[in-house]
């Protein structure tokens, strides 16, 4: 579960970099919302999801049971 997060993670990152970094892409009014409205909170819920990773994991194993 943890390498599917890793790469979504850093795929949402390179996208956020790509944003902030060119002058093209950031001036191109779909990929602004794109990258407000969809990778963003993208990237915080993936993080936030390897950081509590081990808390996850356990709440699952008690509602499959």
């Amino acid at each position: 579960m943890r390498k599917p997060l890793r790469y979504v993670h850093l795929v949402a990152g390179l996208l956020i970099g790509a944003y902030v970094y060119s002058p093209t892409l950031s001036g191109n009014a779909a990929f602004q919302a794109m990258i407000q409205l969809g990778v963003f909170p993208i990237i915080a819920l993936s993080g936030i999801a390897m950081w509590q990773q081990p808390r996850l994991m356990k709440l699952t194993r008690r509602t499959q049971s």
